[in-house]
C-alpha cells in the first residue's frame, strides 16, 4: 500500500513539472505576440492548465487524507500488537511460577473451607479456647497476616518482639493457637489501621475502640502451617480495654 501511494505521488510530481514547463511556454509566447487569436489561445491553454492544477490538488489532498487514515491505522494496529506483547508477558510470568501460585491458592481455598465448616459447627457450642493449657508450649512471635489471610514463616521469631503483632504457642511443628501481643505501639497501630492488623486474624466482639490500651484475648485463634505459610483456621477472638 504504501508503494501504491508513493507511485501515484510520483506520477503526481511529474505532472506538475510537466504543467511548470507549459506555463513557461505560455509566458514565454505572450511576450512575443500580440495576436488577438493566439492571446485567446493563451487563455484557453491557461484555463486548462488551471483546470490541471486544480484536479491535481484534489488528487494530492486525497492521497493526504488516506496517508493520515493509513498512518492513524498503522499507529492503532502498533499500539494493539504492544499491548498484545504485555499481556503474553504477564501470561508467560504466571505460567512461570504458576505451580507455586496455584498450590497456595488450593491450599488457601481448602483451609477455608475447612475453617467455614469448623466454624457452622462451632455456631451451635463454641468453646472457650482461653480454658486451653498452653504452660510450657513453645513460643513464636510472628507480624500481621499477609493478604491470604497467612502468617510468614521466615518472618516469626522466638525472641524478638518487635515489629510482631501475635504470639504463638505450639502445639506440635505443624499446629499452633495464637493471641494477640499487647507490646510497644502495637495496639495503637492496630487501632488505627485495623484492616491491617486485627481483621484477617481476628473477631471483634465489640466495636472499635481506637482509645484503648489493651487488645484481650478472649478465644485463642488456630493456624496450620502449610510449607512456610501459617494459615488461619479460626479467628482469635478479642476485645478492648
Amino acid at each position: 500500500m504504501t508503494s501504491k501511494i508513493l507511485n501515484t505521488l510520483n506520477k503526481i510530481g511529474d505532472e506538475l513539472s510537466n504543467l511548470i514547463e507549459e506555463i513557461e511556454k505560455s509566458e514565454n509566447g505572450s511576450s512575443v505576440t500580440n495576436n488577438d487569436k493566439e492571446s485567446n489561445s493563451e487563455n484557453i491553454n491557461l484555463v486548462q492548465l488551471q483546470e490541471k492544477i486544480k484536479m491535481l490538488n484534489e488528487q494530492l489532498t486525497s492521497h493526504k487524507n488516506e496517508s493520515t487514515l493509513r498512518f492513524n491505522e498503522y499507529e492503532k494496529r502498533t499500539n494493539d500488537i504492544a499491548n498484545d506483547v504485555y499481556y503474553i508477558s504477564e501470561d508467560i510470568e504466571k505460567l512461570i511460577h504458576g505451580d507455586k501460585s496455584e498450590s497456595l491458592l488450593n491450599e488457601t481455598q481448602t483451609l477455608k473451607s475447612q475453617k467455614t465448616n469448623h466454624t457452622a459447627d462451632n455456631n451451635k457450642s463454641k468453646p472457650n479456647r482461653t480454658s486451653i493449657d498452653l504452660t510450657g508450649k513453645k513460643v513464636m512471635y510472628g507480624s500481621k497476616p499477609n493478604s491470604e489471610g497467612a502468617f510468614i514463616s521466615s518472618s516469626m521469631s522466638e525472641t524478638d518482639k518487635k515489629g510482631k503483632y501475635y504470639k504463638f504457642f505450639l502445639t506440635d511443628e505443624d499446629n499452633a493457637y495464637f493471641e494477640f501481643l499487647n507490646f510497644g505501639d502495637n495496639v495503637l497501630n492496630a487501632t488505627d489501621s485495623p484492616e491491617k492488623f486485627i481483621e484477617p486474624a481476628c473477631n471483634s466482639l465489640e466495636e472499635l475502640d481506637q482509645r484503648a490500651k489493651k487488645i484481650i484475648t478472649e478465644n485463642h485463634g488456630i493456624v496450620n502451617k502449610k510449607g512456610e505459610l501459617w494459615f488461619i483456621i479460626e479467628k482469635a477472638d478479642i476485645r478492648y480495654e
